[in-house]
């Protein structure tokens, strides 16, 4: 839910409620009229490492498409890996495992380099936003789609 705070977007601030998964563009930084964008602060990722991700989000309201992205967030594409969760951080098998599966259901993955337990990046396309019903939605070229999920510590 975005709450908003004053005229400035990068004043905005954005919690996900709900049980998710989430599907939501995120980048670094903001200008103050995208004001649709809110702060997201300290979602949990990477497993037991702990970490955090920050920065601004837009968060979507998928139409369809929730089973894939629950399968994501579960974690689905680990099945056939040595380590069949993401909980001691992305291997370069896991990766792999991610980007072919999602290809094996018509989507592209985004950098599997930032692919982390409850953070997975989806190519940031016009298709992938339709796969899951999100139409009239621009896109900044700096802008990341994401899958969030929840962390497992």
């Amino acid at each position: 839910m975005l709450r908003r705070n004053g005229n400035d977007a990068r004043s905005n601030v954005v919690e996900l409620e709900g049980a998710g998964p989430w599907l939501v563009l995120w980048q670094d930084g903001i200008k103050r009229d995208q004001t649709d964008w809110g702060r997201l602060e300290g979602h949990a990722c990477n497993g037991f490492s702990c970490d955090t991700l920050d920065g601004y989000v837009l968060e979507l309201k998928p139409t369809k498409g929730r089973e894939i992205l629950s399968a994501i967030a579960n974690e689905h594409f680990c099945s056939s890996c040595k380590y069949d969760s993401l909980d001691y951080g992305a291997t370069v098998e896991h990766e792999k495992a991610y980007a072919d599966w999602l290809l094996d259901l018509g989507i592209t993955a985004g950098d599997v380099n930032q692919l982390k337990q409850a953070v997975y990046p989806l190519a940031a396309t016009a298709e992938t936003l339709a796969r899951f019903g999100v139409e009239g939605v621009q896109v900044p070229a700096e802008a990341h789609l994401f899958v969030l999920g929840e962390n497992c510590d």
